[in-house]
């Protein structure tokens, strides 16, 4: 039996040869995990200057995965209700936060700010690119147990 996000993401099965590196959802796995490492292992906690390079590379990559399932090369991610309002609150906000440069007596600091949502909700699209993957979920979770059993 299979469970709901491997009967949504059917057509996303890797090929087993060699150039199934190559294909786009392995690669933008790859590149998402690099990213998240980056950022964790990178990001000098809250400073601004990893943001530039971090972040550039995760916003040229989820605009590369917002064009791949708008050709449709990757599948484009079946949201629910709740998954909708976390997309719409967080870009929403992005949005507000770069209106704010209108009256902000602080242009420079809020300028940071948006750059600063732009790269979180790049994660968010990344997230979910990589999210539309069929083995992805069954993927995280073994690597999360086992992680665990390291500790």
């Amino acid at each position: 039996m299979r469970t709901a996000l491997e009967h949504r993401a059917t057509g996303l099965d890797v090929p087993r040869r060699s150039s199934a590196l190559l294909a786009p959802a392995p690669l933008l796995g790859g590149v998402s995990a690099a990213l998240v490492a980056a950022a964790v292992l990178f990001s000098d906690g809250s400073s601004d200057d990893p943001l530039i390079w971090i972040g550039g590379l995760a916003i040229a990559f989820a605009a590369a995965a917002a064009v791949s399932a708008a050709v449709g090369v990757l599948a484009v991610p079946e949201l629910s209700a709740l998954g909708l309002a976390t997309v719409g609150s967080l870009g929403s906000l992005v949005v507000w936060q770069g209106f704010s440069l209108l009256w902000s007596v602080e242009a420079d600091r809020t300028w940071i700010y948006v750059n600063r949502g732009l790269v979180y909700f790049a994660f968010l699209v990344l997230g979910l690119a990589v999210g539309t993957a069929r083995r992805s979920p069954r993927f995280a979770a073994g690597w999360l147990v086992s992680s665990r059993r390291l500790h």
